[in-house]
């Protein structure tokens, strides 16, 4: 009999502080569940909008509309992430365990945003 090998993933939502125009930063854990040995790596799905930005679009607003938008970067605190390039990797322990941290950073002097909450769905990707 043989054992397949599998990996899931699961990260915490990125919650950043109310916007005001200076730099912010948030964090979300990035967990792998794969199979005992078996090696993984970890990279974003999603295309970023604006070179290597990401937009936060208000709810209910259009991402064309700049007042509507708040660009972000993601980095795993050594390269910038876009999509394909790789977040993180490592090998299976066959339970639960980090993988590693992405950090998101709003710029600062992002001028002239509606009041609003502003959201980003990221999908990731898990090879094995």
């Amino acid at each position: 009999f043989s054992v397949s090998a599998s990996c899931s993933l699961s990260a915490a939502t990125m919650t950043f502080a109310p916007y005001s125009g200076n730099q912010l930063t948030a964090t979300s854990v990035v967990n792998a569940n794969c199979t005992s040995e078996t090696p993984y790596t970890i990279s974003i799905n999603d295309s970023p909008n604006n070179g290597s930005a990401y937009y936060l679009v208000k709810n209910g607003g259009n991402a064309a509309i700049d007042s509507n938008r708040i660009e972000a970067i993601f980095t795993n605190g050594s390269s910038v992430l876009t999509q394909g390039v790789v977040a993180f990797s490592g090998t299976g322990t066959g339970s639960d365990a980090v993988a590693g941290t992405i950090t998101g950073t709003l710029a600062a002097f992002q001028t002239g945003k509606l009041a609003g909450s502003y959201t980003k769905i990221m999908t990731l990707n898990v090879v094995y």
